[in-house]
Formats: C-alpha cells, sequence, structure tokens
C-alpha cells in the first residue's frame, strides 16, 4: 500500500535531496499550508511549490479528502518503517 501511495515521492525526494514526503506529511495533518510551513520552517511559497510539484509527481489530492486520508495511511505506515 505505502509503495502504491507515495514511492513516487520517495523517489523523489532520494534522486533530488527533497523533502516532499516531509510537506506531505506536514500538510496532511494540518490540511492548511501555512501551518505546515510553521511546522517545516519554511515559506508558505516554499510549502505552495512542494505540493504543486507533488499533484504534478502523484495526480490531485488537495480537494479529494478520501485521498489525503489514503495518503495519511501510507506516511505512517513509511515512518514506521513497514
Amino acid at each position: 500500500f505505502r509503495e502504491t501511495m507515495i514511492a513516487p515521492l520517495i523517489a523523489y525526494d532520494v534522486k533530488h535531496r527533497s523533502n516532499l514526503i516531509d510537506t506531505l506529511e506536514a500538510y496532511v495533518a494540518t490540511r492548511n499550508a501555512a501551518e505546515a510551513a510553521r511546522r517545516l520552517y519554511v515559506h508558505y511559497n516554499t510549502v505552495r511549490s512542494r505540493l504543486a510539484r507533488i499533484e504534478e509527481l502523484m495526480g490531485p489530492f488537495l480537494a479529494d479528502s478520501e485521498r489525503r486520508t489514503a495518503l495519511a495511511v501510507a506516511l505512517h505506515i513509511h515512518r514506521r518503517g513497514h
């Protein structure tokens, strides 16, 4: 499940030394780009840019509550190392 949901982000982060997984995790936890930016200690525009990149890689999820929930589960599994 984890691989199906977030594998493109993991690969992108490794290749580009980016923080898309962390950004997605902060956004899913807060559902607010400004709060996610505060949690990540980055500018709001940085988070918006990263969210746009995530949607480019994975398809739309910002307005889809079911998809955000599935991503939250995948992130939880990812953080637990399974």
